[in-house]
């Protein structure tokens, strides 16, 4: 009789739904919002600004690393691992992400019946309000994103009426600590755009990310230099990097250039129109914008 009864309780344990299956009903939608799970900074910038802080089980390990924007706020949450065993040990219903867990993650979490929002790769301007939209419906904080969407598409309007009658703009370089530099087909170059700026790079039909070259920076000196991630001490700047070179240093301590700090850039989010407004700002001297937060 107790063998009997001990293979009934195993059954009977082995026909209940593990802790995470969550049912695809209002109850548990509600639920998923109410058990948030971030797993990569960029993420985390979404969820810390458009979710309730007490509907987040944790955040990322670099929450609150200089990389990102709201480092600040990152400090009073949890932090975990992206590890699929931690993962699963917060018991969340709502995983938002956009790298966090490495390739193929996605898919094994949704096995598990755990919702992910997933902030999209797109490397246009657009992509950040969509993703607002997106992640604060799947939080339920659609208000809350509305009014970050809203702020942005003024600040954009603003930025398109200021450089509306330029006869000509301004000539730039983008450059990193290691010498990296972007043509098209990158959310860095949408920026540029939108400040108003012409990106040498993209203009020299330059595709995507590469390594900048002393000849093109002799054969094509630009109006301003716009740096980014300068201002982070992570950086580990390689000996091979043209960065060093002397050539470089001298012309962009001779040339115009602004240093945008680089958690205004690490992710394809709205605040990037800090970025924007002082690329604009340091090109054409407009007034100084109000920065959003």
């Amino acid at each position: 009789m107790r063998a009997i009864s001990a293979i009934a309780i195993t059954a009977a344990l082995l026909s209940v739904p593990p802790i995470w299956a969550v049912e695809n009903d209002e109850d548990a939608a509600l639920s998923a919002r109410n058990r948030v799970l971030s797993v990569d900074y960029c993420a985390d910038q979404y969820v810390i600004a458009l979710a309730e802080q007490k509907d987040v089980l944790a955040l990322s390990l670099e929450a609150d690393s200089e990389y990102s924007y709201q480092a600040v706020r990152a400090k009073n949450y949890k932090r975990v691992r992206p590890t699929i065993e931690e993962i699963l040990m917060e018991d969340p219903a709502l995983i938002v992400r956009q790298w966090g867990g490495g390739y193929g993650s996605r898919q094994f979490i949704e096995r598990m019946n755990i919702e992910v929002a997933q902030v999209s790769f797109d490397e246009r301007l657009v992509a950040a309000r969509d993703n607002l939209k997106q992640i604060g419906s799947a939080l339920g904080r659609e208000a809350q994103a509305a009014k970050l969407v809203a702020e942005m598409n003024m600040r954009l309007e603003r930025l398109k009426a200021s450089t509306a009658s330029l006869k000509e703009r301004k000539k730039v370089i983008y450059i990193t600590p290691g010498g990296a530099t972007t043509g098209s087909g990158t959310f860095t170059n949408a920026l540029l755009e939108a400040a108003g700026v012409e990106n040498i790079m993209a203009t020299l039909g330059h595709e995507g990310w590469l390594e900048i070259d002393l000849e093109t920076l002799v054969e094509h000196q630009p109006d301003m230099f716009v740096g980014a991630f300068f201002d982070l001490t992570s950086n580990q700047l390689s000996g091979w990097s043209i960065a060093r070179h002397h050539l470089l240093r001298n012309m962009i301590e001779e040339t115009p250039s602004v240093m945008v700090p680089g958690k205004t850039i690490a992710c394809s989010a709205w605040f990037a129109l800090d970025a924007i407004e002082m690329i604009n700002h340091a090109a054409y001297g407009a007034p100084a914008f109000e920065t959003a937060r």
